[in-house]
């Protein structure tokens, strides 16, 4: 425990009031302090040596010792808060004002209103100058800035911007461009690919880019115990040929090799760093400063071979979810709005600018893979599908949900009618020939789509079968353990962000683990073929593999999703990537504007 902690426990418990002498004795302070009585003797000595307190030891046993609080309750309380915040302890401030702010000045509204006025605070001022530093808050903890173990969306968009991929792909499946690499070729036979490197390229540590940091990055990533290792598994070795060159040798043909490279897990780390201590440097706009689960501090990096970030930080900040319809969003410069948060939460605000973009679609991935499961009955599977009236879904729950999904072309996005045939879907449970009432299945899902789930089981309950919601943590389903022990998975594929996250799924992750040996084999050979150049393009691969999955029942499509944010007019060049994350390189801020409003 902090001490600033311990004397506010002191003084609440002992019931004190400022600059009035108290009597404890020596066990109600090991009682209140939860420590032995050499640690109460060493906390009591600390506060006297910062003059919060006067502490005058009983003179033996028996006898009572004298403490006069000199450090005001409320004040001290606002630091310990606000400390807690700082350090990314957001749940645990709320819980200390609950607990000590009652009947003070302090209390949880005058908390709520600081914090309100921190995250809207841009500019935090030094003797020297003053930093532009935007606060978000987000309502999901960050589970891991490391590039080989990043999977979902806001842990991958935070990958993006302190670490960087030897080329980058537009928008939309665009052209590759070189960002690491400035130039590089396929061999004929499409097993051979030669890279070229960019000089003056340095690492937040500041040493210079070698060919060595990535055969290194990629060798790393090779590692059956990353989560993204099936990115380079058709790599069989990489040579070195000079200091800014380097040549991979492919196990099969591959001439879209790009897209893997191109993909943020696929970036490249500083191998000195993370031989020497561990640590994952990259040479993106922004460095890591701090990550926890709860906090993210990325700095600019003055040096970065591109244009410097306008903004000098960025900090994302975990808020329990519970609290997050406290916060007041007008006091903030950005707000990403997702379905973690009650509605009224994400009311729109008079004169802010509102972004939306369609990134992906909810799915229902349906376990096949072992033979004790009931899903692989195939009428079953069908049954479900034609049960479900997505568009009575879509707006019964509204908000994030744009239209019903038959697939993952997100081009057609509400333009097909959604499968709901009750009456097939009946006959199809017949045929499975399951006795009427005794389908019992497990679903298993994170809490941004918990509504979605307990709507489902409620849909499916009319029709006799009972589906047992289970909300996991983020971290949790990326067990595949624990995923195949569902029978259903509910979880959202960001397809806007490109061909890559469909094949991500289907060859190493949620939908992977449900299919059979031989719905796997077919899909494998279509990207086979992709890869190898026999597809006019992603489309095609899209198709096929969406025609798969729909031919077998294998995955269930429910609703297109899009991704919300709010930006104040004082914040300029905000754009929403189809990750689902705002850009946070390109941001600005203008405190002019304010002046003038606010004159």
């Amino acid at each position: 425990m902090h001490l600033l902690h311990y004397y506010l426990e002191m003084y609440h418990r002992l019931g004190a009031s400022l600059s009035v002498p108290v009597k404890a004795g020596s066990s109600e302070l090991e009682g209140i302090l939860y420590c032995t009585k050499r640690n109460v003797r060493h906390i009591l000595h600390k506060m006297s040596d910062r003059e919060w307190i006067v502490y005058t030891a009983g003179g033996g046993r028996g006898h009572r010792s004298t403490i006069i609080f000199l450090l005001e309750y409320e004040a001290a309380l606002k630091q310990a808060a606000g400390e807690l915040v700082q350090s990314g302890r957001v749940e645990e401030a709320f819980r200390l004002v609950e607990r000590h702010g009652h009947g003070t000045s302090f209390n949880l509204g005058s908390f709520i209103e600081w914090l309100n006025a921190y995250f809207g605070t841009p500019l935090k001022h030094s003797d020297e100058d003053a930093l532009e530093v935007l606060r978000l808050p987000l309502y999901r903890k960050m589970l891991t800035a490391d590039p080989a173990q990043a999977f979902y969306g806001l842990d991958i968009h935070i990958v993006s911007q302190v670490f960087e991929t030897l080329v980058v792909q537009g928008e939309d499946e665009g052209e590759f461009v070189g960002r690491l690499a400035h130039h590089w070729s396929c061999s004929t036979e499409g097993t051979r690919w030669r890279f070229d490197l960019r000089k003056g390229i340095f690492f937040h540590q500041g040493r210079e880019l070698e060919a060595e940091d990535v055969q290194f990055s990629l060798e790393r990533l090779m590692d059956p115990a990353h989560l993204q290792c099936w990115l380079v598994e058709n790599i069989k070795s990489i040579h070195i040929l000079g200091k800014y060159k380097l040549e991979l040798i492919l196990k099969q043909p591959n001439f879209r090799l790009l897209s893997y490279l191109s993909y943020p897990p696929a970036s490249i780390v500083s191998r000195n760093e993370f031989n020497r201590s561990g640590k994952l440097v990259g040479t993106g706009p922004f460095r890591l400063a701090y990550h926890t689960a709860n906090l993210c501090r990325l700095e600019a990096f003055d040096h970065y071979s591109g244009h410097r970030t306008l903004l000098d930080r960025v900090e994302l900040y975990s808020i329990p979810e519970h609290e997050g319809t406290r916060l007041d969003e007008r006091h903030s410069l950005l707000r990403v709005h997702t379905d973690e948060l009650h509605p009224e939460s994400s009311r729109s605000v008079p004169d802010w600018t509102q972004h939306k973009k369609l990134t992906g679609c909810t799915v229902l991935t349906l376990n096949q893979s072992q033979k004790d499961k009931l899903l692989t009955l195939q009428p079953l599977r069908e049954a479900l599908n034609q049960l479900i009236d997505r568009s009575r879904m879509v707006a019964e729950l509204g908000r994030s949900r744009h239209s019903t999904s038959q697939g993952f072309n997100l081009e057609h996005a509400g333009q097909q009618p959604a499968d709901f045939n009750p009456v097939y879907g009946r006959e199809l449970l017949e045929q499975s020939g399951l006795p009427s009432g005794k389908l019992r299945l497990q679903l298993l899902t994170y809490g941004r789509h918990e509504s979605d789930a307990r709507w489902l089981s409620r849909e499916f309950e009319s029709y006799g079968i009972t589906l047992d919601v289970r909300v996991v943590a983020w971290e949790e389903l990326l067990q595949s353990s624990v995923r195949k022990e569902a029978d259903l998975i509910l979880y959202e594929l960001l397809i806007g962000e490109g061909i890559i996250r469909l094949i991500e799924s289907v060859k190493s992750h949620f939908i992977r683990d449900h299919l059979q040996a031989e719905q796997i084999s077919r899909i494998s050979g279509l990207i086979r073929s992709w890869e190898q150049g026999h597809m006019a393009g992603a489309e095609e691969l899209l198709a096929g593999i969406e025609a798969v999955l729909r031919e077998e029942s294998a995955v269930l499509f429910l609703a297109n999703k899009i991704i919300c944010c709010s930006s104040s007019p004082y914040l300029h060049h905000v754009r929403l990537h189809p990750r689902g994350w705002v850009d946070f390189k390109e941001l600005w801020y203008d405190p002019a504007i304010e002046m003038e409003s606010s004159g």
